[in-house]
């Protein structure tokens, strides 16, 4: 039987635990793509509810938007690879801006545009407000940002490496686990 081979980059110096006083601070990373590489993605005005584009990574203009996960198909047969996150819990969600030469920058919530199903809902005041860093006192844990690389899309698509990164269920909510017997596979909607 032939097996997929696997890797997780990047994760071990994308996480941390300290000490802030003050307000998030940015410290952008950037993700860059080699020429060739095909990009899955979709921007941010319709929040995450939006069709998926596939286009090469040098037709991405500077500036573009892209929540996570941003996956990708290497060129000549490389694999194909995602850019996303883990275990976010009292901390901005990232979401990648493109720079126009085939990479992407880590931004923080509060400097993403606002999108289409916020202001319809809470109005541009609210997204005003927001659009400035939170004020934060005392220890905070940063999420994982990880880069997962798999040699074929089954592998990548199958990989649990997000959920093992992420703490385990709230025995509050989830007594038993995963198989607390009220969480079933499906489809779901909010408002």
């Amino acid at each position: 039987m032939k097996r997929s081979v696997f890797f997780c980059i990047a994760a071990l110096v994308c996480w941390g635990v300290f000490r802030l006083g003050g307000v998030a601070q940015e410290r952008p990373r950037r993700f860059r793509l080699p020429k060739g590489t095909l990009v899955w993605y979709h921007g941010l005005r319709d929040h995450c509810e939006a069709v998926y584009e596939r286009r090469a990574v040098e037709e991405i203009k500077d500036g573009e938007w892209a929540p996570p996960p941003v996956t990708f198909k290497l060129p000549n047969g490389a694999g194909y690879g995602s850019i996303t996150e883990a275990d976010l819990r009292g901390y901005a969600g990232m979401a990648l801006q493109a720079d126009g030469a085939g990479g992407f920058r880590e931004r923080l919530g509060h400097t993403h545009p606002p999108s289409y199903p916020f202001t319809l809902r809470f109005g541009d005041e609210e997204a005003k407000r927001l659009s400035n860093p939170a004020a934060i006192d005392g220890t905070i844990t940063t999420p994982w940002r990880v880069v997962m690389i798999a040699r074929d899309l089954n592998t990548l698509v199958n990989s649990d490496v997000v959920s093992n990164l992420a703490a385990p269920p709230d025995p509050k909510l989830f007594p038993e686990g995963i198989t607390t017997p009220w969480l079933k596979p499906g489809r779901a909607v909010w408002r």
